[in-house]
This record gives C-alpha cells, structure tokens and sequence, in this order.
C-alpha cells in the first residue's frame, strides 16, 4: 500500500506523513529529500532546486514512479509526500499497480491565503523539516496560483482534494476521517497475494466460532461428498470445543479486515491426536480461501511460543497422511511418533524435563 500525498507548497503534506506516521507506523519519504540528494550528489544533474516546479517534476516523477511500483511489488507499505507528484500521472498507473495506492491532495482557499499566509503557512513551513528555499515563490499571488493549479487538476483527474479555508486542523480531519477508510480497504490487499492480518487471543464472546473452524479442520478429499455440518456433534468431536475456556484450554484467532478467519486451539482431551493426559493438543483451520498465504504458519508458531512458556514439555496432534497440512506441521516442529492406517501422530518437543 502507497500513501502519496500531494499539495502545493508549505500546505502540509510532510506533517501530516509525520502524523500518519506515529498513527499505523508507515514510514514516509519526502521527495525533497530525493530531491536533494540528486542535486547534491550531481550538481550537472540538470535541474536546481530554484527551477520551475514543472521541470523539477520532469526529473524526479519518473524516479518517484517507480519507487512506487517497487514498494508494491515487494508488499511494503509507504507514504510518500512531496510537490512532485502530478495528479495525472498518480492516476495512470496500470490497474495490478492503482489499486494498492491511496492518493490525495491538500492546499488552501485563497480566503485562508489571504488570511494566514505570513503567521500560518509561512510561519510553520518548517515545523516538521526546515526549509529555506523557494521563498521567492512565497508572495500572496503565486501561492493562490500554485493552489488553483493544484484543485483544478485534481478536479480533472478525479483525484481526491482537501482544502484549508478557516481552520487548519479542524478543515484536515476531513482527509484523516477518509484516509481511515481507504486504509482499511487497501490493508486487506495485497500484490503477491499476500494476506493482512492479525492474530491474538480468542475472546469469550467468540467461542461459538471454534465449532465452525472445527468443521473446516476435518479433512475432506477432492470429489467426496461433504461431509454435513452437524458432524461436529459427534461425541469424538465435540470434546475439541464443549465448554472450551477452562483453565488449561488456549486459543488464538486470526483476524483481517474485521472478521475473524481462522482459529488454533488446544485442549487437554481424549482426542483423535492425545498422547497423554499432560500434553495440549492442537486444532486448527482457516476458511478456504484465506489458506495457502502462511497464515495458519503464523498461527500454529504463536501457539507453539505461548505453550513453551506456560512450561509444558511437548503438544501434539493427528494429521491424515494425504493432508497438505502435513508440511506445515513439520515446519513448525511437528514430528511423527506413531501412525496409523489414515494416520500419523506428531508431537512438537517443547521444553526438556
């Protein structure tokens, strides 16, 4: 997920990175700085600090560009801020790319220019990074220029535009407010198929889930009829779930976009996968479509951590021979003990005696 934030100048844009920085720890990259660098590093590099913003732009937005695609590629998340970034190119990447990036701009009224130029925007220009450059630019009419290019553009491209025009803070909670939003939406996105997601404890309230996940745990081959629902009555089942909470009872669930899609758990029991009455055995499962992205990895590794230091020496389980999830299990640590006809028994050594 890309954050490009874009505006005119001294509108803001590298305190709100700041911002959104300490909020979802994102980190942010100034093209400033780029910028910068470029020249610093190779004053024949073509352009100046002090040239034209449109000639500045013709040299950095092809970098810019694919800085971008790069952090999408590699499923990295980025704020990038900066006067370069030109609503009808933001607007033009290719759909496998567009749909990871969250752009939008602010700038000001000319009613806030002409009220606050000297004490609110030149006054704070340098409240995140210092700035001396491009004061020439800085009178009443070039800013109220350099914003009306900014709205008119985004307004051509259909890009999203916050404008300043009483109060600063109050007139941005507007762009946090819908910024929120896109982010939970791109979150759950990713470019390499990729999952976002989260995984803690299972709340009480959310124990009547774990006989759903009981069922998407059963392992059901390819051409055979499913197996009903109700299965998960069955007595040899319903010890994996009937009043799960005790005090030995442990589970975690992972969560995307809101809505919990798999669970791991273990029990003390007489299970399909007991090996004695001190050792935990482990359930766990993923709805179909979340499975394959190294989510129940994550799961089965958490669990495997919270079982060593609650001092138990191993945990196990039973897993068909046929079953993908077989892999998992012995990448996690996971090793046969004895099998049957359908069968292996595993156990995961988790502290010495």
């Amino acid at each position: 997920m890309v954050i490009v934030i874009g505006g005119a100048s001294c509108s803001g844009k590298t305190t709100m990175a700041q911002r959104l920085l300490e909020k979802y720890q994102i980190p942010y990259l100034s093209i400033d700085h780029i910028k910068m660098g470029i020249i610093r590093s190779n004053p024949a590099c073509g352009f100046r600090a002090e040239d034209s913003e449109d000639k500045v732009t013709s040299y950095m937005w092809p970098i810019v560009r694919e800085i971008i695609k790069t952090n999408i590629e590699n499923d990295q998340n980025i704020i990038i801020e900066g006067c370069y970034l030109p609503a009808d190119q933001v607007c033009g990447f290719e759909e496998e790319y567009q749909k990871f990036i969250i752009p939008f701009y602010i700038g000001f009224s000319d009613s806030y220019i002409e009220q606050h130029l000297d004490d609110g925007i030149i006054g704070h220009r340098s409240e995140t990074e210092y700035k001396s450059l491009d004061d020439y630019n800085m009178d009443r009419e070039a800013v109220k220029k350099a914003n009306h290019i900014q709205k008119e553009r985004c307004k051509r491209y259909n890009q999203a535009f916050f404008e300043i025009d009483t109060d600063y803070n109050k007139d941005l909670e507007k762009a946090y407010e819908w910024l929120d939003g896109e982010i939970r939406e791109k979150k759950a996105l990713s470019y390499n198929g990729k999952q976002e997601y989260e995984i803690r404890p299972i709340m009480p309230e959310e124990y009547g889930v774990l006989e759903d996940f009981l069922y998407e745990a059963i392992f059901q081959r390819e051409g055979e009829e499913k197996l009903p629902r109700d299965i998960v009555k069955n007595p040899e089942l319903r010890v994996y779930t009937d009043d799960f909470g005790k005090k030995t009872d442990c589970g975690l669930v992972a969560v995307a976009d809101g809505h919990i899609i798999g669970a791991v758990w273990t029990r003390i029991i007489a299970g399909y996968g007991s090996v004695d009455d001190q050792t935990p055995e482990f359930a766990i499962s993923l709805y179909p479509k979340y499975r394959g992205k190294g989510i129940g990895t994550a799961l089965m590794k958490k669990m495997v951590e919270i079982l060593k230091e609650k001092g138990y020496e191993k945990a196990s389980l039973a897993v068909q021979k046929d079953n993908y999830a077989l892999r998992m299990y012995q990448k996690v640590g996971f090793q046969t003990i004895r099998d049957t006809d359908e069968e292996y028994i595993m156990i995961c050594q988790l502290n010495e005696k």
